[in-house]
């Protein structure tokens, strides 16, 4: 993929998280009214993630032409990047992953439960686009939140802190 794709792919995630958040908020709001009891919400309709399709045959390419005069991958390995180890959530203290990054010069943070993503923005390779840290936490909502355990930081973010300190 394309760098200005990639940036979109991961704007709409957020958006798409933060509708979620939002769901959760209310069906939290309805639960308090209720004296903590379970409103018998109807399922939500069908999600085009959650769609299962039929495998379509790959379309075939032709493989690139290699140009011997070029010569072969100078620049050597990419740098390693700390190894990711992402637990499973453990409720009640824990609901939610925080996850830091930086896209551009700015730093921002998302809340996902998906580790399946978060190893894939860490897999991602874009000059854009770097995943700083990831932490469990106590959410509640996008105010009222706490940091139960860090479980990943990038070499990046543990040299900034140093140079801080």
């Amino acid at each position: 993929m394309k760098i200005p794709t990639d940036i979109s792919i991961i704007d709409l995630l957020r958006q798409r998280e933060s509708e979620f958040v939002k769901v959760w908020s209310c069906e939290e709001g309805i639960r308090r009214l209720l004296g903590m009891v379970d409103y018998p919400f109807p399922d939500p309709p069908p999600l085009p993630s959650l769609r299962k399709t039929k495998n379509r045959k790959a379309s075939r390419q032709l493989p690139a032409a290699h140009d011997d005069a070029a010569p072969a991958n100078t620049a050597g390995p990419p740098p390693s990047k700390a190894p990711l180890a992402i637990r499973v959530l453990q409720p009640p203290a824990e609901n939610a992953y925080r996850v830091v990054f930086r896209r551009g010069n700015v730093v921002d943070s998302s809340f996902q439960n998906d580790p399946e993503l978060i190893k894939i923005l860490h897999g991602l390779d874009l000059a854009d686009f770097t995943l700083l840290s990831v932490e469990t936490v106590s959410f509640t909502s996008l105010s009222n939140w706490r940091v139960v355990a860090e479980l990943w930081k990038s070499g990046e973010s543990a040299l900034k802190e140093e140079q801080q300190a």
